[in-house]
C-alpha cells in the first residue's frame, strides 16, 4: 500500500486508488489518518479517542473503533486477503505495521536525508525528487484536526528547508532561474525567511534582473519589521552592498553560509 499525505489523503492499493472520500465517513478516514502518522508504532484505542472525539468521547468507544476499522477494511481490500495485514489489531489498540506501508512523508525525510553531503548535482536530484512529493500541507482536508498540526508545521519547515538547499546549490552552479524558482516559492510561504530572502537577491542580480533584486530586499525588510521590529542582518545587507559595487554575481555565493546546503 502507498500512501500520499501530503495535499489530501490518497491510498494506492493493489491496484486502486481511494481518495479522502471513499472511506465512508469522516471518522473512519480519521482513524486512518491517525494509523498511518504514528509511523508504524501501536497508537492505542484510548487514544483514538482523545485525539478525535476529545471531550465527547462514544459511550462505547471500543466497538465505535471496530465498526470503523472494519469499514477501513472493506474498502481498502474487498477481497479480504490483505486488510489485516495493513490495519493490525494489536490488545486494546491499532497499528499500520511500517513494512506494510510506503508514505510519502518518509520518502521525503529519506531523500532529503540522503542529500546531505553530496556533491551539489546529486544533491539537487534528490531535493528536487523531495518537494516534487510536496503537493499542499500535510492532510489539508483536516484543517481544524489539533492531531495533525504538529506535523503538518514540521513538514512546512522541512518543505522550506529543502528549498532553501536547492536554491543555494543552483546558484553555486549558475542556474539563477532555478534557484528564484525555488527561493520565489520559498518567500512565497514565508516571507521573513532571510535565506530565501538572500538567495532570490542573488538570482536576481545573476540574471541583470537588479531592480527585482532590490525590491525583494525592500519587501522583507518591511515584513521583517512589521513582523519582528528587526532589520535584516548583516549577511543580508552586506549583498545588497556588494549590488551596489557592481560586484561580480559569481562572488556574492560565498556572501550565503556553507550552512544554506544543509536540510
Amino acid at each position: 500500500m502507498r500512501a500520499s499525505l501530503f495535499g489530501t489523503l490518497h491510498i494506492q492499493i493493489d491496484g486502486r486508488v481511494l481518495g479522502p472520500r471513499d472511506f465512508l465517513g469522516v471518522k473512519p478516514r480519521q482513524v486512518l489518518e491517525v494509523l498511518l502518522l504514528a509511523r508504524g508504532n501501536t497508537v492505542p484505542k484510548e487514544r483514538l479517542g482523545d485525539l478525535l472525539w476529545g471531550e465527547r468521547i462514544p459511550r462505547n468507544l471500543s466497538a465505535t473503533l471496530e465498526t470503523y476499522v472494519s469499514v477501513l477494511r472493506s474498502r481498502l481490500d474487498p477481497a479480504g486477503s490483505l486488510s489485516r495485514l495493513v490495519i493490525r489489531t494489536e490488545r486494546g489498540a491499532y497499528r499500520v505495521p511500517a513494512e506494510a506501508v510506503s508514505l510519502d512523508l518518509e520518502e521525503f525525510d529519506v531523500l532529503t536525508r540522503q542529500a546531505r553531503g553530496l556533491p551539489v548535482a546529486e544533491a539537487v536530484r534528490l531535493l528536487d525528487r523531495a518537494v516534487a512529493l510536496v503537493t499542499g500541507e500535510v492532510l489539508e482536508d483536516e484543517p481544524y484536526a489539533a492531531w495533525v498540526e504538529r506535523i503538518r508545521e514540521t513538514y512546512r519547515v522541512r518543505y522550506i528547508d529543502a528549498l532553501c538547499a536547492i536554491a543555494a546549490a543552483r546558484l553555486e552552479t549558475g542556474d539563477y532561474a532555478g534557484a528564484a524558482d525555488a527561493a520565489e516559492t520559498v518567500l512565497a510561504l514565508d516571507p521573513i525567511n532571510e535565506r530565501g530572502c538572500r538567495s532570490l537577491m542573488i538570482a536576481y542580480y545573476g540574471s541583470d534582473r537588479r531592480e527585482m533584486a532590490l525590491r525583494v530586499f525592500g519587501r522583507f525588510r518591511e515584513e521583517l519589521l512589521e513582523e519582528l521590529g528587526v532589520q535584516p542582518a548583516p549577511r543580508t545587507v552586506s549583498i545588497l552592498e556588494a549590488m551596489a559595487r557592481h560586484a561580480d554575481p559569481r562572488s556574492l555565493d560565498a556572501l550565503t553560509s556553507a550552512d544554506e546546503l544543509a536540510v
